[in-house]
């Protein structure tokens, strides 16, 4: 979060937080998610990066949206990930 935060502070033209499953799950300080949003942070939740898009330089990242499935079963527990799509973030 700190690195979000100080980016935002030293004028990053935007900046978001990826993270690969939803909200209620993230860890860390809810106080400090609200001041990155109040910052400026963009967040998605539930995506995960899947390709570097670039050409000598980051230009992009391939990221699949997706759900997660918890399931549980006598003595084991599975966490599988449903695609639901794909889609391009590119830099700026």
């Amino acid at each position: 979060m700190d690195c979000n935060r100080t980016a935002i502070r030293q004028s990053a033209k935007s900046v978001s937080c990826l993270y690969r499953r939803d909200e209620k799950n993230m860890p860390g300080s809810r106080k400090e998610v609200m001041n990155a949003k109040e910052e400026g942070v963009n967040f998605e939740f539930n995506v995960q990066p899947i390709e570097i898009i670039g050409d000598g330089k980051v230009e992009g990242l391939k990221l699949i949206q997706s759900l997660g499935i918890l399931i549980l079963m006598a003595e084991e527990c599975q966490f599988q990930l449903k695609e639901v799509k794909k889609f391009i973030l590119r830099m700026q």
